[in-house]
């Protein structure tokens, strides 16, 4: 059976038709996930509510030091902003790692996240910088931080009746310094390992680091034994291979048709201090006289 179609141009018309079908519907906001799992019949919904003309969920701006992400902005304009590039770098190579480009034009930064895959690439990175997700429902809205929302394998705390608004993401401290690595079969591919950093040090000792991983649990997660191992240490191979290993001994990965779950763990081992040793050789070479 078709489903049935409606293009809302507001937020609160999107918010009455969820109230009026309830788990009938789904949202489409790119459709790169959806329109695959339709003709798989993983999912029938008997209604389909568009997002991409509710103004209200796209654009990307700044507001009290923090970068706010419409939901339905494109991965693609993600990877092509200035601002995005300048200021928080993990983000654009967490984004331009999506996918072939199709896709990255199509699908959009709020759909990424709900549909919360095993081994997408954004989700890491916006753990990395300690996102906020905006949602808005029947009760009004609500904000969590990311680590919060991403409760499952493909599972998030967004309710039934409840839209992905926008996802905000803090000013980083001057001189810190991210990037994004990931392995994959292919460079298209889902990432099986995906490692985001964030760090800022004085000299060679760190002053903080964050780093998140996705592709080896149910959800993208914070490495914060690893993190702790580095903070207020030099900055060694050593410390980062300390580091690698931590962070595997904390994963939780899974098997599956693409990689078992020790190889994925292998992966983290691995990933983690060679993305720490590029972006802290980015950071050294952009302070350099």
């Amino acid at each position: 059976m078709t489903p049935e179609y409606h293009d809302p141009e507001r937020l609160d018309e999107v918010l009455a038709l969820l109230r009026e079908y309830g788990d009938d519907a789904k949202l489409v906001a790119g459709g790169q996930s959806l329109m695959v799992m339709l003709r798989q019949g993983l999912l029938s919904p008997a209604v389909l509510i568009d997002l991409h003309r509710v103004v209200d969920l796209s654009g990307i701006g700044r507001s009290n030091g923090e970068v706010r992400l419409g939901a339905t902005t494109t991965i693609r304009t993600i990877e092509r902003e200035p601002m995005i590039r300048a200021e928080l770098p993990v983000l654009a190579e967490a984004a331009a790692a999506v996918g072939p480009l199709q896709v990255r034009n199509m699908g959009t930064l709020g759909g990424n996240v709900a549909h919360n895959a095993l081994g997408a690439d954004p989700p890491p990175a916006l753990l990395a910088l300690d996102a906020r997700v905006t949602m808005a429902g029947p009760g009004g809205t609500r904000t969590l931080p990311l680590e919060d929302v991403l409760t499952g394998y493909f599972e998030t705390a967004l309710g039934p009746e409840e839209v992905l608004t926008e996802v905000t993401v803090p000013a980083l401290p001057p001189g810190a310094a991210g990037g994004y690595l990931k392995f994959a079969t292919r460079s298209v591919d889902m990432a099986l390992v995906g490692v985001a950093v964030v760090h800022l040090r004085e000299g060679e000792k760190v002053r903080d680091v964050r780093i998140a991983i996705g592709g080896a649990g149910p959800v993208p997660f914070r490495a914060h034994a690893a993190e702790a191992s580095l903070r207020g240490g030099a900055w060694t191979e050593a410390a980062l291979q300390e580091a690698g290993r931590l962070a595997a001994r904390d994963a939780a990965p899974l098997s599956d048709l693409h990689a078992s779950a020790e190889y994925r763990r292998w992966l983290v081992q691995v990933l983690v201090p060679r993305a720490l040793a590029r972006v802290g050789g980015a950071a050294a070479a952009r302070t350099e006289p």
